[in-house]
């Protein structure tokens, strides 16, 4: 205790230890605040990622986990199965909308593509079987046209959800010459994509591109010459491709109006998608395209009307 007494205080010791508790005090100040904005800035940080994640992962990932082709086999006529396919899964976003082209599949006749679409804003329509696209534009490397769409202004499929569409894109061969090779390039380029309806403002437009390597494959494909005359019409040829029903139909020219619809031997109507006339000599040239046609389908009933039906086999 004795050391203790002698211990000398410095005079200042009020005001050293007023001082000391004020350093303390803002030491506690600057922590806090520093805690505060770790926070702050971790919950930044997180909102941040998850925002990013939300939806750019969601299209690398897709909700539809299944196969295109297969899902809608019955809507767009696909015959026979997908092994033909090739895979590619690339996915192009842009203005908050995810184009995953998922795989494609040719024949002579066309490529067919089939897209996964996502979009942040949920579709104005859920019901509708028919995405329409804007400045859809195809091309090969082994040909500078542009491919036909087939009479179609969009990707036909169906809705799996308020957010996604699944579908399938008819790109055509019928304005190239000369034959296609067994593997090529193709180049798509889409403009804008409409959230179901017409309206500007449901319009998105961006640039999803694509350049994917195609394969051909005939395998299925089946070309008949029936030459079947009933009323001054005749069937001149019938073509079953991947997912088209191809006619060439010859009859007088004032016949060209004629409606001419497409039923199989079970009774099912293969939907009409495109026509075109050619006129010569009194005679038109009927060219239909038609919708694939079910794999148990024996044989094509062409009907005209009040000018009857005519009955292709095709086995």
């Amino acid at each position: 205790m004795d050391d203790l007494n002698n211990i000398k205080l410095p005079d200042n010791i009020d005001s050293l230890t007023a001082n000391a508790i004020s350093r303390g005090e803002k030491y506690k100040k600057k922590k806090t605040v520093y805690r505060k904005v770790l926070t702050t800035s971790l919950s930044i940080c997180l909102v941040l990622t998850l925002g990013m994640t939300s939806f750019g992962a969601s299209a690398k990932v897709m909700d539809f986990a299944g196969n295109v082709f297969e899902e809608l086999k019955e809507i767009v006529g696909l015959r026979g199965g997908n092994e033909a396919t090739k895979a590619i899964n690339e996915t192009v976003i842009d203005n908050k909308v995810s184009l995953t082209l998922q795989e494609v599949l040719c024949d002579e006749y066309g490529v067919y593509v089939s897209f996964v679409v996502r979009s942040e804003k949920p579709f104005s329509n859920t019901k509708d079987t028919q995405l329409l696209l804007y400045d859809d534009y195809a091309k090969v490397s082994f040909n500078n046209v542009n491919l036909d769409n087939g009479g179609k202004a969009g990707i036909e499929g169906k809705f799996i959800d308020k957010n996604t569409f699944i579908g399938v894109e008819s790109y055509l061969f019928k304005d190239l010459k000369g034959e296609v090779p067994k593997n090529f390039d193709l180049d798509i380029n889409i403009g804008a994509i409409a959230l179901n309806t017409v309206h500007d403002n449901n319009i998105v437009r961006g640039n999803w591109k694509f350049s994917v390597p195609v394969s051909l494959n005939g395998e299925g494909v089946k070309v008949i010459t029936p030459s079947i005359k009933h009323n001054n019409i005749s069937i001149r040829k019938v073509t079953l491709s991947k997912l088209n029903t191809f006619m060439e139909i010859e009859m007088p020219s004032g016949l060209k109006e004629q409606e001419v619809s497409l039923f199989t031997d079970k009774g099912v109507e293969i939907d009409g998608i495109s026509t075109e006339i050619n006129e010569s000599n009194s005679k038109a040239l009927i060219k239909k395209r038609f919708k694939g046609i079910p794999d148990d389908t024996d044989s094509l009933i062409i009907n005209f009307g009040a000018k009857g039906n005519i009955e292709v086999n095709i086995k």
